[in-house]
């Protein structure tokens, strides 16, 4: 039955017949509306929603001029987010505006020496190729020990590098200041090297300089390059073609409150960060020291630290310090300038006791008397209280005599002197014999003791 005329017949019969003249105008009819929806907002977000490039970052470049005279493209300004699309801070080839496939993305070949200037992206839009992102800071960049060679690559021409040296490509990341992720693979491939478009002295692409603006987040750089998804692992700049301090970066303005403490061969200076880091992070602050005020010269460079101390110092010569910060575009003008003087601490305060005189005779049943002084030492000032105590100093004491101070409470001006009376008694019971009669002087935690003689005799 499969091959029989008669149903083909009817199965051909049972077709709609559309005239062709109507079947051009429902595609004209159609094409209008699939262009009137294209100009529409809502269809922005619908294409948008696909991960497509805006209408503002196709051909239309922003005009950039390449840094680098071996690139004929003029540059389009654009962000690490831009580059890594949607999935930003991941990396992944679906659904950023430089997609040009499944599986590829950006320029075709990234060791071409010379790049198409735009590239059709999976979407169809003719978007720039090379592109300038400003701002950014370079961590872990080396020589790739894995991708040397002495050849041209293919696309090249092949043949011998110059010298029949040996060039390797130079390779790291980028990542926008002041954020914690989403990184750009930036590449100075060995074709590149090996024809002199980058390398040492070359200066819009020195690879040996580059590798002294590795921070992290304290050097801000602008870049250019071309974009290239080295599938399936990341987005980079390969070729990467120049580079730069960035120009909006200037140096921070002076740091504030400088102040300066002296102690004892030493002088502490403390201060407050600049009003303004200059767009890009302090790196460190440089000390300036001079003995006379204006004439301070460098002294030293410490981290982001906000304090210093000075144990270079003498004591009894005044010094005079300025502070200026230092960020990724220079060092700052110097802060308010203070001076100090180290000496040694004066002593605490402190009393001394004495008595006069400090030995006495007494013949038993009567008396002797010694002065006790108390004087002011460093402006001591302050209540002393005084107890007296006796010790036998000969072979054999039976009765000792007595002793007392009056008054037992005397008060002390700084600077100034107070005195108390000792009275020490000998009855007519007391041993014969040689005594040391001891005052305690003690005002809160300070304590001292003088030591009288007494000789008992008949």
């Amino acid at each position: 039955m499969r091959g029989d005329p008669y149903r083909a017949e009817q199965r051909q019969r049972a077709r709609p017949c559309v005239p062709r003249w109507a079947f051009r105008v429902l595609l004209l009819v159609m094409s209008l509306t699939v262009a009137a929806f294209a100009a529409t907002p809502l269809a922005n977000a619908f294409w948008n929603s696909f991960g497509s490039p805006s209408a503002g970052h196709l051909v239309e470049d922003s005009g950039l001029t390449s840094w680098n005279p071996n690139v004929a493209c003029t540059a389009d300004l654009v962000t690490i987010r831009d580059v890594l699309g949607p999935a930003y801070p991941s990396q992944t080839v679906n659904g950023s505006r430089y997609q040009t496939n499944s599986t590829a993305g950006g320029i075709p070949q990234e060791r071409a020496l010379s790049p198409p200037c735009t590239i059709t992206n999976i979407s169809g839009q003719a978007t720039s190729s090379f592109v300038q992102i400003n701002g950014v800071s370079l961590y872990g960049y080396a020589v790739k020990t894995t991708d040397c060679s002495q050849w041209y690559s293919r696309q090249n021409g092949g043949g011998r590098y110059p010298g029949n040296q040996t060039v390797c490509t130079n390779g790291g990341q980028v990542i926008t200041i002041g954020t914690p992720s989403g990184y750009l693979r930036i590449e100075i491939d060995r074709d590149w090297l090996g024809k002199g478009y980058c390398g040492v002295g070359v200066p819009f692409c020195d690879n040996a300089t580059l590798a002294q603006q590795q921070s992290n987040g304290s050097i801000s750089l602008d870049v250019q390059g071309f974009v290239f998804w080295e599938g399936p692992w990341h987005w980079e700049l390969h070729p990467f073609t120049a580079w730069r301090l960035s120009s909006s970066v200037t140096p921070p303005s002076a740091p504030q409150n400088l102040e300066a403490v002296a102690g004892d061969g030493n002088v502490g200076l403390s201060w407050q960060a600049p009003a303004s880091d200059g767009g890009s992070p302090i790196t460190n602050y440089q000390i300036y020291r001079g003995t006379t005020s204006g004439g301070a010269t460098f002294l030293a460079t410490v981290g982001t630290v906000l304090t210093y101390s000075d144990t270079s110092v003498t004591n009894g010569q005044s010094y005079f310090y300025q502070v200026t910060a230092t960020n990724a575009a220079g060092e700052s003008p110097r802060s308010n300038e203070v001076s100090a003087t180290p000496n040694p601490p004066p002593p605490p305060p402190d009393f001394d006791i004495s008595a006069s005189p400090n030995s006495l005779t007494i013949h038993i049943g009567s008396s002797g008397t010694s002065t006790i002084t108390l004087t002011s030492i460093g402006g001591f000032s302050g209540n002393v209280s005084l107890s007296a105590s006796v010790a036998c100093a000969s072979l054999i004491c039976l009765v000792y005599p007595t002793a007392s101070v009056d008054p037992d409470v005397v008060g002390v001006v700084s600077g100034g002197t107070a005195t108390s009376t000792l009275t020490v008694s000998a009855s007519v019971l007391t041993t014969l014999g040689t005594y040391e009669v001891t005052i305690t002087a003690t005002s809160g935690s300070l304590t001292h003791t003088v030591t009288i003689t007494v000789y008992v005799t008949l």
